[in-house]
């Protein structure tokens, strides 16, 4: 009979219902503390990481990179350039195509990462 069990893992280390569990296989590339399940078959045990929240976080850091390269172009954007003699002399903005399809994808990523369970 299998059983499932809530667990975490940390720098390595298994640990379900606050005890280490050593024997446990870690099915998972991720060096980072997570949460997960520790799965037992027989003798065997291997904990299996959750990965919505780290889908999650990853989400989180790309909306926001997202947002400041779209801040950055608008600003870049609507900022006079300097012509010869002349002075500052307000350049026509170019990249508002671009600016609006990555505050798109930042509002898209959003809502895929608030959909997540």
């Amino acid at each position: 009979m299998s059983k499932v069990i809530e667990a975490t893992c940390e720098d390595g280390e298994v640990t379900a219902l606050a005890v280490p569990v050593e024997v446990a296989e870690i099915l998972s590339e991720g060096v980072a503390p997570s949460s997960g399940f520790i799965l037992m078959q027989g003798d065997k045990v291997f904990y299996v990481a959750k990965t919505s929240p780290d889908l999650k976080t990853t989400l989180e850091k790309v909306v926001t990179a997202l947002g400041k390269i779209s801040t950055a172009l608008t600003a870049l954007d609507t900022a006079g350039f300097l012509i010869g003699a002349t002075g500052a002399v307000p350049g026509t903005p170019v990249a508002g195509s671009a600016i609006s399809d990555l505050d798109t994808a930042k509002t898209e990523l959003e809502t895929l990462k608030d959909n997540l369970r």
